[in-house]
């Protein structure tokens, strides 16, 4: 089994100092921040000179950090997009061209998330103009939204955006086969490397009492409690998982707990409190210490994503929990989850099926401990940081050469 802890030497290699480029990072919550900041710490311990630029979001009073054992830089930017419609799609000062253009310069590799991105754009732009190795790692996929202007907003941002920056890489890594396969589409001719995130499998594990834990944490021991985290909006699904609640709203031994915050949160407040569900518990915003807890206390969780996921860093901190999975044919999740030992695929948009997924789980409890233990088992042998980490290096050594 792979160790979380295991840490292989730095090779002999002229690369020492590498630049990763985020647009949102610790304290901002989700996915693509987890992965840059686990990325940056790791590294720095491997023995690397680290540096990251991203978005002063939420606001901090120093922009310029060394607290931890990286350098962070955080530019000033305006989050109107992702606070009135969903989009995390940070708008910053120009002062980051001047930043991004001296690191850039410095650095011996470039690493950065999200083909779209005006941080992955300029970097893009300015490592070809330095001849600097830019890797690039895909993390979702096309998202369907419901507005035509976003869709076409989202195509255009494609075009103009994520295929110069595909074309200036040196490398580009994809978290799953629907991450590549969305890759190819834009640029056909870009080599790719499939490259999965990690988890920490220390962090995120099951507990030993979860009775106790379940108590601490004011939530009934005797349900099974379906576990969703996701950002509050009805891309992500949630106005599916509320349907789900609502069609078992007479099974008083299942109990749905959300976790996050997001745009569509007091729609999704008034959609409970009109179907009178009292099997909905609303968590809000949950601490990154608090989070692992909530996981260890449940049994299922549940993905009812719409589409656009690439692998969500939610379904890897579910399986190193030892929670068996529900989730939506959405994204790269789909190729370990779909007829594997640990979790069932359904379709989008259907609250139906999840239901009937639920009911079958919460009747045969025998078959979800197993599923429980299959999944936690599959965390430790491939979803570690350490083999994170190891392949990851592997990649700037040979981009570096």
């Amino acid at each position: 089994m792979t160790n979380n802890k295991v840490m292989p030497e730095v090779k002999s290699s002229k690369m020492t100092k590498i630049l990763i480029v985020s647009h949102y990072f610790p304290p901002h919550v989700g996915g693509i921040q987890n992965v840059a900041y686990n990325e940056a710490k790791l590294l720095s311990e491997h023995g690397y000179k680290v540096t990251v630029v991203t978005s002063a979001l939420p606001r901090v009073d120093n922009p310029i950090s060394n607290n931890e054992s990286f350098k962070t830089i955080r530019i000033p930017a305006w989050n109107i997009l992702e606070k009135r419609l969903g989009i995390p799609y940070p708008i910053f000062s120009p002062s980051l061209y001047i930043t991004l253009k001296k690191e850039v310069a410095y650095a011996d590799v470039i690493h950065v998330h999200g083909h779209v991105f005006i941080p992955s754009f300029i970097s893009a732009r300015i490592a070809k103009r330095n001849n600097k190795p830019l890797v690039l790692t895909q993390h979702n996929t096309f998202i369907e939204y419901k507005s035509k202007v976003l869709l076409y907003t989202q195509h255009m941002a494609d075009r103009l955006l994520g295929k110069p920056t595909l074309r200036k890489a040196t490398k580009v890594i994809a978290i799953s086969e629907a991450t590549k396969q969305y890759i190819e589409s834009i640029l056909p001719i870009k080599p790719i490397v499939r490259h999965n995130n990690g988890v920490d499998i220390e962090r995120f594990k099951p507990t030993k009492d979860q009775k106790a834990l379940r108590a601490e944490l004011s939530l009934p021991a005797d349900k099974i409690i379906c576990f969703t985290m996701r950002r509050i909006t009805f891309k992500n699904g949630i106005d599916t998982l509320i349907e789900t609640a609502k069609l078992l709203k007479f099974h008083p031994d299942i109990l749905f707990v959300i976790g996050g915050k997001g745009s569509d949160l007091k729609l999704v407040q008034k959609m409970i409190i009109k179907e009178k569900l009292k099997n909905v518990k609303l968590l809000g915003a949950v601490s990154d210490e608090e989070l692992p807890r909530y996981y260890a206390a449940s049994d299922i969780f549940i993905l009812p994503s719409k589409k656009g996921e690439g692998f969500p860093l939610v379904i890897l901190e579910a399986l190193a929990s030892g929670l068996a999975i529900i989730a939506t044919r959405s994204g790269g999740h789909v190729e370990i989850v779909e007829n594997s030992k640990f979790g069932f695929i359904v379709d989008p948009n259907s609250p139906e099926q999840v239901a009937n997924k639920i009911e079958y789980m919460s009747n045969k409890t025998s078959i979800l401990k197993i599923m429980q233990k299959n999944a936690r088992d599959y965390a430790i042998d491939n979803l570690s940081w350490g083999k994170n980490i190891s392949e990851l290096i592997g990649v700037f050594e040979e981009v570096n050469i």
